[in-house]
C-alpha cells in the first residue's frame, strides 16, 4: 500500500512502453510501478511525510438551549491526495454522551480537504448547572504528529435563565 508521488511517466522496456508512477509505500521506501507490479528502476528509502495537526474551537460557544452546537475544527498541514483518520480524546467538566450527544474519539479529514468538524451538540436536561467545558485533545498516531494547539475547549451554557437561580 502506498500513495502515488510522480508520474505518469511513459518507459520503453524491451521495445514496450509501459506507464510507470512512482510510488511511495507505506514503510518509506519509493519505487516505480506500472500495470500492478513494481520495477525497480531506482528506489530510496526517504523520511515519510508527517502530516501536522492543529484543533482550535472554532465555535467556543455552545448551549442547552435550542441546543445550540459548539463546534471543533481539527487542519492537517501537508498534503490532501488521501483521507486521514485522526484520533482524539475528550476531556472537560461536561461528559461525553450525558451533556453532549456522544462523539467517537475519531474524525476523518477527507481526500482533497485540509480539515474536518467535531460538532458538540448539548443535550438539554433539568438540572440547573454552571457552564461546562467539553476540551478535545489530539491524539497522537504514526500517520501524523499533534502541532499547536493540540487541544481546545467548547463551552456548554446551561439552558437554565437567571430566573432558575436563587
Amino acid at each position: 500500500q502506498g500513495r502515488i508521488i510522480a508520474g505518469p511517466q511513459p518507459c520503453t522496456i524491451g521495445g514496450v512502453t509501459y506507464t510507470f508512477w512512482q510510488i511511495q509505500w507505506t514503510d518509506c521506501a519509493v519505487g516505480w510501478s506500472a500495470q500492478n507490479w513494481l520495477k525497480k528502476i531506482s528506489s530510496a528509502t526517504i523520511s515519510c511525510e508527517l502530516y501536522s495537526l492543529s484543533v482550535i474551537a472554532s465555535t467556543p460557544n455552545a448551549a442547552e438551549l435550542g441546543p445550540t452546537p459548539g463546534r471543533f475544527t481539527i487542519t492537517r498541514t501537508g498534503g490532501t491526495g488521501t483521507a486521514l483518520l485522526v484520533n482524539y480524546t475528550l476531556g472537560g467538566t461536561a461528559q461525553n454522551g450525558v451533556d453532549y450527544l456522544s462523539l467517537s474519539g475519531t474524525v476523518t479529514i477527507p481526500a482533497g480537504a485540509n480539515s474536518a468538524d467535531v460538532t458538540v451538540t448539548p443535550i438539554a436536561d433539568a438540572l440547573i448547572e454552571a457552564s461546562e467545558t467539553v476540551i478535545l485533545t489530539l491524539s497522537g498516531s504514526s500517520a501524523y504528529t499533534t502541532g499547536s494547539p493540540s487541544s481546545a475547549t467548547v463551552t456548554i451554557a446551561d439552558n437554565a435563565t437567571p430566573s432558575d437561580i436563587t
